[in-house]
Protein backbone atom coordinates (compact mmCIF):
# COMPACT_ATOMS: atom_id res chain seq x y z
CA UNK A 1 0.00 0.00 0.00
CA UNK A 2 1.07 3.27 -0.69
CA UNK A 3 -0.47 7.11 -1.06
CA UNK A 4 -1.65 8.61 -3.92
CA UNK A 5 0.98 11.10 -3.47
CA UNK A 6 3.96 8.35 -3.88
CA UNK A 7 2.16 6.86 -6.42
CA UNK A 8 1.88 9.76 -8.35
CA UNK A 9 5.77 10.57 -8.01
CA UNK A 10 7.06 7.32 -8.59
CA UNK A 11 4.49 5.70 -11.22
CA UNK A 12 6.83 3.30 -13.00
CA UNK A 13 8.18 2.01 -9.33
CA UNK A 14 4.44 1.30 -8.88
CA UNK A 15 3.64 -0.33 -11.71
CA UNK A 16 6.74 -2.73 -11.38
CA UNK A 17 6.38 -3.24 -8.07
CA UNK A 18 2.33 -4.54 -8.68
CA UNK A 19 3.66 -6.44 -11.73
CA UNK A 20 6.09 -8.24 -9.43
CA UNK A 21 3.78 -8.92 -6.90
CA UNK A 22 1.07 -10.25 -8.62
CA UNK A 23 3.98 -12.27 -10.85
CA UNK A 24 5.00 -13.75 -7.52
CA UNK A 25 1.71 -14.72 -6.22
CA UNK A 26 0.80 -16.81 -9.68
CA UNK A 27 4.13 -18.63 -8.90
CA UNK A 28 3.54 -19.03 -5.63
CA UNK A 29 -0.15 -20.48 -6.42
CA UNK A 30 0.66 -23.17 -9.11
CA UNK A 31 4.44 -24.15 -7.41
CA UNK A 32 4.32 -24.17 -3.57
CA UNK A 33 7.65 -26.16 -4.03
CA UNK A 34 8.72 -23.02 -5.47
CA UNK A 35 7.81 -21.25 -1.96
CA UNK A 36 9.84 -23.69 -0.31
CA UNK A 37 13.03 -23.52 -2.61
CA UNK A 38 13.32 -19.64 -1.50
CA UNK A 39 12.28 -20.18 2.24
CA UNK A 40 15.53 -22.33 1.51
CA UNK A 41 17.65 -20.14 -0.65
CA UNK A 42 16.66 -16.46 1.29
CA UNK A 43 15.81 -17.24 4.17
CA UNK A 44 18.30 -19.80 4.79
CA UNK A 45 16.09 -22.02 6.37
CA UNK A 46 16.73 -25.93 6.19
CA UNK A 47 14.79 -27.61 3.70
CA UNK A 48 13.31 -30.12 6.80
CA UNK A 49 11.93 -27.21 7.96
CA UNK A 50 10.67 -25.34 4.92
CA UNK A 51 8.69 -28.90 3.98
CA UNK A 52 6.77 -28.43 7.10
CA UNK A 53 4.94 -24.80 6.29
CA UNK A 54 1.43 -25.13 5.34
CA UNK A 55 1.30 -22.28 2.56
CA UNK A 56 -1.18 -20.03 2.50
CA UNK A 57 -3.18 -18.81 -0.46
CA UNK A 58 -1.80 -16.33 -2.65
CA UNK A 59 -5.16 -14.51 -3.91
CA UNK A 60 -4.36 -12.65 -7.59
CA UNK A 61 -7.44 -10.87 -6.38
CA UNK A 62 -8.47 -8.35 -3.49
CA UNK A 63 -12.19 -7.31 -3.33
CA UNK A 64 -13.19 -4.47 -1.21
CA UNK A 65 -15.42 -6.72 0.96
CA UNK A 66 -12.44 -9.20 2.29
CA UNK A 67 -10.07 -5.48 2.19
CA UNK A 68 -13.28 -3.61 4.33
CA UNK A 69 -13.06 -6.98 7.18
CA UNK A 70 -9.71 -6.75 7.87
CA UNK A 71 -9.69 -3.11 8.41
CA UNK A 72 -12.98 -3.30 10.87
CA UNK A 73 -10.53 -5.55 12.82
CA UNK A 74 -7.67 -3.61 12.26
CA UNK A 75 -10.17 -0.96 13.73
CA UNK A 76 -11.46 -3.48 16.48
CA UNK A 77 -7.97 -4.15 17.75
CA UNK A 78 -6.60 -0.77 18.41
CA UNK A 79 -4.50 -1.12 15.45
CA UNK A 80 -6.52 1.66 13.66
CA UNK A 81 -7.53 4.61 15.25
CA UNK A 82 -10.67 5.12 12.24
CA UNK A 83 -12.60 2.82 10.41
CA UNK A 84 -11.16 3.80 6.58
CA UNK A 85 -13.61 3.08 3.47
CA UNK A 86 -11.61 0.20 1.92
CA UNK A 87 -13.74 0.33 -1.92
CA UNK A 88 -12.43 4.29 -1.82
CA UNK A 89 -8.93 2.37 -1.28
CA UNK A 90 -8.64 0.30 -4.46
CA UNK A 91 -7.61 0.64 -7.82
Amino acid sequence: MVTQSWEQAHPGTAAAFRRALLEGQKIASADPPAVWDGLEKFAKMPSSTADLIALPAYPLTLGADTLQRIAALMTNFGMLNRLFNASQMLR
